[in-house]
C-alpha cells in the first residue's frame, strides 16, 4: 500500500495535479473547527456509554428516541467535517496529505 501511495504522489508532483481546491473551506483547519470537533467526538462517545447504561438498567435491546436522534446528529456533523476536508484538501486528502492516516481512519 504505501509503494502505490508513494507512485500516486510522485504521479501528482511530476504532473503539478493538485486536484480542484475550495479556499473558502479554509476554515475546516482552524483551531477553533478542530476543538469544536473534538469536542463533537467527546459528547458522541459520552453519549454511547450513556446509552448502554440505559440499555444494561432496563434490559432493552432497542434504542431509546433521544439516543436514536443524537446519533444521526453526530453522524450528520461527522460526516459533514470528512465532506468539507475532501473539498478542501482535493486529491492531498487522499495521496500525500501530512496527515494522511487519520484521513483514512476517518473515512
Amino acid at each position: 500500500a504505501d509503494m502505490e501511495v508513494n507512485a500516486i504522489a510522485k504521479y501528482m508532483e511530476t504532473k503539478h495535479c493538485d486536484g480542484i481546491k475550495c479556499p473558502r473551506l479554509s476554515f475546516i483547519r482552524s483551531t477553533w473547527c478542530e476543538t469544536a470537533i473534538a469536542c463533537c467526538i467527546i459528547t458522541n462517545t459520552i453519549l454511547f456509554g450513556a446509552e448502554v447504561q440505559y440499555q444494561s438498567s432496563t434490559l432493552n435491546i432497542h434504542t431509546a428516541a433521544p439516543f436514536e436522534a443524537a446519533s444521526h446528529c453526530f453522524f450528520a456533523i461527522f460526516l459533514i467535517e470528512v465532506v468539507i476536508r475532501i473539498l478542501h484538501d482535493s486529491n492531498v486528502f487522499f495521496a500525500t496529505s501530512i496527515n494522511l492516516a487519520w484521513n483514512y481512519f476517518d473515512l
